[in-house]
């Protein structure tokens, strides 16, 4: 198998470099450095605020120690958070040159790493969270999302220009990575958005005060803003924070609370004329139960398909405001046992959503969501949530 996988990386490695020696891919100077929007830092900010809340949240249940998955193993985790630097490293081997000289990459680096280090490792030691797995102390924020997502920042910010795929690429796998270490119980959900929102942040800034000191200046044809097509037809990926507005009961009448939790998945819309498109969304999602407002040895774990129609109102050549009202399915696809153990049903059934998201045109092709969406899984009990979530979409 690793015999495999290292013939696989070098023919990958010549076949880029094969494809870059035809032009396949631009070419980008070291002294055009692209001045970036403002929406790194504004996702940045957000993902950490939404982990302040989650500490909030998830600090009641600080001692909960539970088996959601016994098998479950972090090896993957500890790999694919690589996979972005690796992805780096490979282009620069196959000849592709990045955004940065060697002292704006240098300089950089060092900043970067240093703030997501130094942050990350500070507020471990400063919190002392406990895992959900009661492994230590060390839970907040999650080392693996910040790693991952700081490394996602970086391939974007020094090969994102390649191709949009590349910038989605690294962005989806730091998603993986985040939403795989609660299926794990490493963490919790707030540990993760917060750990996500240090990592962008810190190669966000890191970046900036670079070009700073460096005093490097966006080149003066950089000014012109990318426009959204009339026709915004779109597929990407998204994650949130799902929390539940109403109870589940078991059958003394109990009621069962999920806790909040994270959900991932994909998401896309088809304009086949101006203004109004198709959409459809799948999705997982991963929540804790309690009994009583107490944490149980009890989870679940929900795949939703979902698709309907979205309608898309223009605010400006870069901005869009949408909105959707979407039908489909929920199955539970883990925890069943757990549940019926409470005497409580399965979650699944029909499924409805509606929502409104505000879209940013960041860059061409690439643009940025930020929406909150009303729920409702229709089965033997009716279970109603509200999730607000950030996207990352491929404009076509």
């Amino acid at each position: 198998m690793c015999k495999r996988g290292c013939l696989f990386f070098v023919l990958s490695l010549l076949c880029i470099k094969s494809l870059h020696a035809f032009s396949f891919f631009p070419r980008m100077p070291h002294d055009s450095v692209r001045q970036e929007s403002p929406a790194g830092l504004i996702t940045g900010a957000l993902l950490l605020g939404g982990g302040i809340v989650g500490l909030l949240s998830d600090h009641n249940y600080s001692r909960q120690q539970t088996s959601y998955f016994p098998h479950h193993s972090s090896m993957a985790d500890n790999i694919i958070r690589w996979a972005p630097t690796a992805v780096r490293f490979g282009f620069r081997l196959a000849g592709l040159q990045g955004k940065s000289d060697w002292k704006r990459l240098l300089a950089s680096h060092i900043a970067t790493y240093s703030l997501n280090i130094g942050i990350t490792e500070t507020l471990k030691r400063s919190i002392r969270q406990t895992r959900p797995d009661g492994y230590d102390n060390r839970s907040t924020p999650s080392g693996h999302a910040a790693l991952s997502f700081m490394s996602a920042a970086i391939l974007d910010e020094e090969y994102g220009y390649i191709s949009p795929l590349v910038t989605l690429g690294g962005y989806a796998v730091s998603t993986a990575v985040s939403f795989n270490r609660t299926l794990g119980n490493h963490h919790y959900p707030g540990d993760v958005l917060m750990g996500a929102g240090i990592g962008l942040l810190s190669a966000k800034v890191a970046y900036a005060l670079s070009d700073k000191i460096l005093k490097r200046d966006k080149p003066a044809n950089d000014n012109a803003k990318p426009l959204y097509p009339s026709r915004p037809s779109h597929i990407g990926f998204f994650g949130g924070y799902k929390m539940a507005i109403s109870n589940l009961h078991s059958s003394d009448g109990t009621p069962i609370c999920l806790h909040p939790g994270i959900e991932a998945g994909l998401q896309g819309t088809w304009f086949p004329i101006r203004h109004i498109g198709i959409s459809g969304r799948i999705s997982e999602y991963h929540s804790v139960v309690r009994k009583n407002a107490l944490p149980v040895n009890a989870w679940t774990d929900c795949l939703s398909t979902r698709g309907g129609l979205s309608c898309s109102l223009p605010l400006s050549t870069s901005t869009t405001i949408n909105a959707h009202a979407l039908a489909g399915y929920t199955v539970q696809t883990g925890g069943r046992n757990e549940l019926r153990s409470l005497c409580v049903p399965t979650i699944e059934g029909i499924t409805w959503e509606t929502g409104i998201s505000g879209n940013f045109l960041f860059r061409e092709h690439l643009d940025l969501s930020f929406r909150i969406d009303y729920q409702a899984i229709c089965g033997s009990q009716t279970l109603q949530t509200i999730s607000p979530s950030i996207g990352l979409n491929f404009v076509f």
